[in-house]
C-alpha cells in the first residue's frame, strides 16, 4: 500500500511519504480507526510529505520500511 500511495502522490502533486519519519505503532493505529475516522491517517501523512522525489534514498528506504 505504501508504495502505492506513493505512486500516486509522486505522479499527481509531486510529493511522497518519508516513511522513516512515521512511528509504526502510530500508523497501524490510524490505519486500524481509518475506517471510522481518516482524519488520523490523513494528518500522519501530510505531515511527513515531502517534495524530494528524486531521493533514492528516501523511496528504497520507504519501500524497506515496508517491510518492517
Amino acid at each position: 500500500m505504501r508504495i502505492w500511495l506513493d505512486l500516486i502522490l509522486k505522479k499527481r502533486i509531486q510529493k511522497m511519504v518519508n516513511w522513516q519519519m512515521i512511528d509504526k505503532n502510530l500508523y497501524l493505529q490510524a490505519m486500524e480507526r481509518s475506517p471510522i475516522n481518516e482524519l488520523e491517517l490523513k494528518t500522519i501523512i501530510y505531515a511527513n510529505l515531502t517534495a524530494d522525489i528524486a531521493n533514492r534514498d528516501i523511496i528504497f528506504k520507504g519501500i524497506e520500511q515496508s517491510y518492517f
